[in-house]
């Protein structure tokens, strides 16, 4: 297969409109066997997987926009600082609101709790994902080249290295607590969506099916027949096996012709707003659960809670993409870096002389 065209692929917003959606509706309260009920280890589940083969999809396509060659062009500074100013901004906007909350809900919280909760991603439901974003950007150029000179052998060589990070984790005995922290547990993800953007060769659909067909296996076994993992102990359910079932799918959605230009207007702004909505939800049910909880009907509650978090989420994305791309033009300027420099240097030398 060619590499995609150029013109923007209206499925990943409408795919990140859903699973923002759908990670709002995962934190909800439901019982385990709703969960089991309703099949939500199929869709439900599956979100943040979606996510982050998205987040490959997306970054090997920044990677070609910004001509990024060579493997230390990837971590060129002007670039890795713009990614790390679009996810840190947004999420200290948020962590303040958490902090605000907490200090007035709860007295006997200390500094080092909130810097601790700070370098962990937070407090709400879905904290791992500010810091494992942050390693993505250090992790993901090697993933991309790995691809691009491999193609799709590519994602095979990142599905044994994923193998590999997952057997040496229970060797060494990870916690859950760590475990769930690291990017390294989304290496294959992160291979398929930068296969998906960058593939020369279309695999045979057959090995899309047995890899379906393995997934789906996993997940039966693991959610509904009581087999316990002995290697991959910690979110099974989304693990490098239950992908399987996954990848395919939205290899299908994104690398379709036709569906890929589908359009939802409604929820491709909901989709380019997903981190902002995700940072929400995540500040509203650690502190606004007990509001939810009260409400008595469950179907409005879980309404009540889509409608906040998007509709808030929307207007948090309106309000914080002008402070973050005004914070990364000053940033990016040049002139800007090398007063600075200069500066330092000066200072420096001063210091030194005295």
């Amino acid at each position: 297969m060619n590499n995609p065209v150029s013109r923007r692929n209206s499925m990943v917003d409408i795919l990140k409109g859903l699973g923002i959606i759908v990670i709002i509706i995962t934190h909800f309260r439901w019982e385990d066997s709703e969960r089991l009920k309703y099949l939500f280890p199929f869709w439900v589940d599956q979100a943040v997987p979606v996510f982050m083969i998205i987040s490959g999809y997306v970054y090997a396509m920044s990677y070609g926009r910004n001509n990024i060659k060579t493997l230390s062009s990837g971590y060129r500074f002007d670039f890795v600082v713009n990614k790390i100013i679009r996810y840190t901004i947004p999420f200290l906007m948020a962590y303040l609101i958490e902090v605000i909350v907490f200090m007035i809900t709860k007295s006997d919280l200390s500094i080092n709790y909130f810097a601790v909760r700070f370098i962990r991603g937070g407090v709400g439901p879905g904290s791992y994902y500010y810091p494992v974003m942050i390693q993505f950007i250090f992790t993901f150029p090697f993933i991309y080249f790995i691809v691009k000179k491999f193609d799709y052998a590519g994602i095979i060589i990142c599905f044994v290295i994923n193998g590999v990070y997952e057997i040496l984790q229970r060797c060494f005995m990870f916690s859950e607590d760590n475990y769930r922290l690291l990017v390294f547990r989304y290496i294959f993800l992160m291979s398929v969506g930068c296969y998906l953007y960058l593939g020369k060769t279309k695999p045979k659909t057959i090995w899309k099916i047995v890899g379906m067909i393995v997934g789906m296996l996993w997940l039966i076994g693991f959610k509904y027949m009581g087999y316990q993992p002995k290697v991959i102990i910690y979110w099974s359910g989304t693990c490098m096996l239950a992908a399987l079932w996954t990848a395919p799918v939205v290899d299908f959605l994104l690398r379709n012709e036709k569906i890929s230009q589908m359009r939802c207007k409604p929820l491709e702004e909901v989709g380019k707003a997903s981190y902002n909505i995700f940072l929400t939800q995540m500040v509203f049910y650690a502190s606004a659960r007990s509001i939810v909880n009260k409400i008595p009907h469950r179907a409005l509650s879980l309404i009540f809670c889509i409608g906040v978090n998007v509709i808030v989420g929307l207007i948090f994305y309106k309000i914080e993409s002008k402070i973050t791309k005004a914070f990364s033009a000053y940033v990016k300027n040049k002139d800007y870096y090398k007063k600075d420099i200069l500066n330092g240097i000066n200072f420096i030398q001063k210091v030194s002389a005295k």
